[in-house]
């Protein structure tokens, strides 16, 4: 299926989706105006809430592994003839652009023999993400059931549950009962939670009196709460104080300061321009919004880098 042909079935399926209300509210790829900004914005906002409220947050960072590559078709198209009314010649369609396909390895000039790939949804496609979001739906509705909050990306899944600061264990025996149905409806489905990549986080106010022993446990892994964790680019620390995120954000600005640095006289005032542009301002913009409302003291450090790469560039 050529490229065109597969964007005019990607929109007349997310069209037939949308009519019949069966998008996952709370899954943000590959929807026209969402963006990793956005799902974090959300996720952001419900958290500072629960703090302000004088609660805490358990925020769960859900990593599966191999995902798209672990889709198995005949439960891809038995899910959308049951679920999303996709029939005769249509589901034939997506049958046909699943099934049959081949890959090789190529290392310098020489082919490996050809394996069938009877798993897994073509990445970099069109269809190939859509078909993995359907694949997934079952999740939001597994969080659902258990009354947890959640956002997912893709194959990001962020879930998170407020407590009282007087009696956690309530709300963390919840999130463990809710990720073992998870890990049962993925083992079915042939997906895999990597348990000793998911990440879990305390969230509290910095004034809050909790210091309670917590651990999660997933799966054969008991852990341990982080002091910060990384969210679709993101580093929210353990009392959204956002300083995890700046210092992450200056140090990988300031390498690229010093590589342009260095060959500054080899370039024009508009190819200095056109990288500060790509390695620097993209950095400095991206999800800048999650730092509304904090003081100069936090954000002085982005205002010196950025004014660091416009000397550079004059």
């Amino acid at each position: 299926m050529c490229v065109d042909a597969e964007k005019v079935v990607s929109a007349r399926l997310t069209d037939h989706m949308i009519a019949n209300d069966l998008l996952d509210p709370m899954q943000s790829a590959y929807r026209a105006g969402q963006s990793t900004e956005m799902a974090l914005l959300r996720v952001h906002n419900d958290i500072v809430a629960s703090v302000d409220r004088g609660q805490g947050v358990f925020l769960v960072l859900l990593d599966l592994s191999a995902a798209f590559d672990t889709v198995d078709h005949d439960i891809l198209l038995d899910f959308m003839r049951d679920f999303v009314g996709v029939d005769g010649t249509v589901l034939k369609l997506f049958q046909s652009y699943l099934c049959g396909r081949s890959q090789c390895v190529s290392i310098a000039s020489v082919l490996s023999e050809c394996s069938d790939l009877v798993y897994g949804v073509p990445q970099g496609s069109v269809l190939g993400p859509i078909l993995f979001c359907i694949y997934t739906t079952a999740l939001g509705a597994i969080l659902r059931n258990y009354n947890i909050d959640y956002h997912i990306y893709a194959d990001d899944t962020q879930l998170y549950c407020s407590f009282d600061l007087k009696s956690p264990l309530e709300a963390i025996g919840k999130i463990q009962s809710c990720i073992s149905d998870i890990r049962s409806w993925m083992i079915k489905n042939k997906l895999k939670i990597n348990d000793d990549k998911t990440e879990f986080l305390i969230i509290t106010s910095s004034r809050a009196n909790f210091s309670d022993d917590i651990q999660l446990r997933i799966g054969q892994e008991s852990m341990v709460p982080s002091t910060a964790c990384k969210s679709l680019g993101v580093m929210p620390d353990e009392h959204m104080k956002m300083d995890i995120q700046v210092k992450h954000v200056c140090r990988s600005v300031n390498f690229h300061l010093r590589n342009i640095r260095m060959i500054r006289d080899l370039l024009t005032p508009e190819a200095t321009a056109q990288l500060v542009h790509s390695l620097i301002t993209s950095r400095l913009d991206y999800c800048n919004s999650l730092l509304y409302g904090l003081p100069d003291v936090r954000t002085g450090p982005l205002q010196r880098v950025q004014n660091i790469a416009a000397r550079l560039v004059t």
